[in-house]
């Protein structure tokens, strides 16, 4: 009886020295490519942002100068100003300030 239980605390103990047998987990081929579609994706996104800055960083300006000055072409419209006029005036306003603010620098 005691054989025994020095026979199982034996086999006990080279069990627990032993590391587990890892298995690999299957690979799922459609699910991995596409991982990679979305990365390679992301990384020519970003690729054209970065060499095309010079490009979208001043349309992305007069997108929000246009948000900006748009309340002010609605308003002189309301008073009957044909709309050359607050356009022209608003972009002048805006480009003016821009440069007196360029000289106190």
């Amino acid at each position: 009886m005691v054989r025994e239980h020095a026979a199982s605390s034996t086999e006990m103990s080279e069990f627990l020295k032993s590391s587990p047998q890892r298995v690999a987990a299957p690979i799922d081929q459609g699910e991995l490519l596409g991982h990679v579609v979305t990365l390679i994706t992301v990384a020519l996104v970003v690729t054209a942002l970065y060499v095309g800055r010079a490009v979208f960083i001043p349309i992305a300006i007069a997108i929000l100068l246009s948000f900006v000055l748009a309340p002010l072409v609605r308003l002189l419209r309301r008073w009957r100003v044909p709309r050359v006029l607050p356009q022209t005036g608003s972009w002048v306003a805006a480009c003016s300030n821009r440069n007196r603010r360029d000289e106190r620098s």
